[in-house]
């Protein structure tokens, strides 16, 4: 049963793949997609769907509302994008591919949740997708738009690694630039991404430090942060 269990974390987190594949400049708004960018979907959407974390489920844009997709076979699912993107004329760019994912409770319980990652923004005229998240389950506070913080340190340790290793199986199987890039720091959220890899703002921490869990410190947590790989 696909359920809703994990909250909207209040903000949204993405990775952007992009390449200088397409000259923009030569993009002619009534040609047909470029082959490539089907390529990059069904590569992306095996990946994600073989770790778990996206199975699509339906295309959401602006010129077509929700659509749900006949089959869960990935081949299929592309071959039913391309329906869809020529009976409804679709000339820019793919707003939203989204679905369900598993999340790990324990090491043998999980929830199926739904849209814990989506596939966003795909262009036509360039190489660019993105993959988002709005969920917290891979960091060990749990947030919610509410501003409530709650520990979850089983939660980030069954979860956390896999969205990071389906974002540099994308990377590495794509073999175009991300954003943010691998060794970068992006503090602009809550969430902090140091490539693939999320982390909590420390500062929100220090505000818990009469709750931490045994055999947690903060100072560690820091400099696992900002030590160079």
């Amino acid at each position: 049963m696909i359920t809703n269990k994990f909250p909207y974390a209040g903000f949204g987190l993405s990775w952007h793949f992009h390449g200088n594949d397409y000259d923009a400049n030569k993009y002619d708004k009534d040609l047909i997609m470029p082959s490539m960018v089907y390529e990059d979907i069904y590569k992306v959407l095996t990946i994600t769907s073989e770790l778990g974390l996206l199975f699509p489920t339906y295309i959401d844009d602006s010129k077509t509302g929700k659509i749900y997709f006949k089959s869960n076979k990935i081949s299929d699912i592309i071959l039913e994008l391309r329906e869809i993107i020529n009976t409804y004329n679709i000339t820019y760019q793919i707003d939203t591919i989204g679905g369900y994912g598993i999340v790990y409770t324990n090491e043998k319980e999980f929830e199926y949740q739904e849209d814990l990652i989506l596939l966003k923004d795909i262009r036509f005229f360039e190489r660019l997708l993105c993959i988002y998240t709005y969920k917290s389950v891979w960091v060990c506070l749990n947030f919610d738009q509410n501003y409530h913080f709650e520990w979850q340190l089983d939660l980030a340790r069954l979860n956390g690694f896999r969205l990071e290793s389906c974002l540099r199986k994308i990377y590495d199987t794509l073999k175009i630039d991300v954003t943010p890039a691998p060794d970068e720091l992006d503090r602009d959220e809550q969430i902090w991404q140091k490539g693939f890899k999320l982390y909590v703002n420390p500062t929100l921490i220090s505000h818990k430090e009469e709750e931490y869990p045994e055999g947690f410190s903060l100072e560690n947590y820091i400099r696992e942060i900002y030590e160079k790989k």
